[in-house]
C-alpha cells in the first residue's frame, strides 16, 4: 500500500510486545513482516530479522511453521 514506514513501526512494536510476553510464534510472524517491510531499504537488517524469526520457529513442527521456515530460508542469501 506504499505505507512502508507505518508497517515498519507497527511490526517493530508487535515484535517487541510478543518478545516481552513471550510469544515466540507471533514474534516470528511480526519479525517476518518487519523484514519484508525493510528489505528494499535495508536488506542486511531484513536478513537479521528473518534469521531471528527462523530461530524462533525452530520449536514448532506443524505444517504452517515448516512452510514459513522454508519461505524464510528462500529469502536469506546463501553463504559463500
Amino acid at each position: 500500500l506504499g505505507r512502508r514506514e507505518e508497517a515498519v513501526e507497527l511490526y517493530g512494536r508487535a515484535a517487541a510486545v510478543f518478545h516481552e510476553i513471550p510469544e515466540p510464534w507471533h514474534e516470528a510472524l511480526a519479525l517476518d513482516g518487519l523484514a519484508a517491510a525493510v528489505e528494499v531499504t535495508a536488506p542486511e537488517r531484513a536478513y537479521a530479522h528473518w534469521r531471528a524469526a527462523h530461530a524462533l520457529l525452530a520449536g514448532y513442527d506443524d505444517r504452517r511453521a515448516r512452510a514459513l521456515r522454508e519461505a524464510i530460508e528462500g529469502r536469506l542469501p546463501t553463504p559463500p
